[in-house]
């Protein structure tokens, strides 16, 4: 793979042809403890394509490579970087790096004054986001939005998170703030 191979930008309508393909590739990472991702129903997937809440990789050939989307909690204070997949061919260039460098400079556009966070068991991931300046942190240095904790729902260690009232997890809180780089 060469870098004219690859797209990735914010994605936009043209883009609503990978919806299902995404949320089949999220959905099965979902079934693995390992990934610490939640499942995601088609109509979240396809609302953040179209409101340019999230960042699509693709071949110029148009073969969907990867994608990870925005989410807003407490009007925009404290933003979540949510289900960054890959498809199984894609793996080993770097797309996840690239994606989630996308997703910074997304966030430092659309909120800068936000705090961007996301949780994961990934070591990979947790290597990408200290790489671009996120800090490990508790839970409670991220959105206290009740919501936020019911969509870890459909995650496989939900059970852990209810059990720890909350408080801790097997995924590792990161945090970035934009405005203070």
């Amino acid at each position: 793979m060469s870098e004219n191979e690859l797209c990735i930008r914010v994605a936009c309508t043209l883009d609503k042809c990978y919806t299902d393909t995404i949320v089949d590739h999220i959905n099965k990472a979902a079934s693995d403890p390992a990934n610490g991702i939640c499942k995601r129903k088609r109509e979240l997937i396809e609302d953040k394509i179209l409101s340019g809440e999230s960042i699509i990789a693709f071949s110029d050939s148009g073969e969907w490579a990867g994608f990870c989307y925005l989410h807003t909690w407490e009007n925009g204070m404290f933003v979540s970087s949510c289900g960054l997949v890959i498809a199984d061919g894609w793996r080993s260039y770097g797309i996840a790096q690239l994606i989630k460098e996308a997703i910074v400079e997304l966030v430092k556009n659309k909120y800068p004054d936000s705090r961007l966070f996301g949780l994961t068991t990934s070591s990979a991931v947790m290597k990408i986001n200290s790489k671009l300046g996120y800090n490990p942190v508790t839970y409670a240095a991220v959105t206290i939005d009740p919501e936020f904790w019911q969509s870890c729902k459909t995650c496989s260690n939900f059970p852990i998170l209810q059990s720890k009232e909350y408080k801790n997890c097997l995924c590792t809180a990161m945090l970035y703030q934009p405005n203070k780089m």
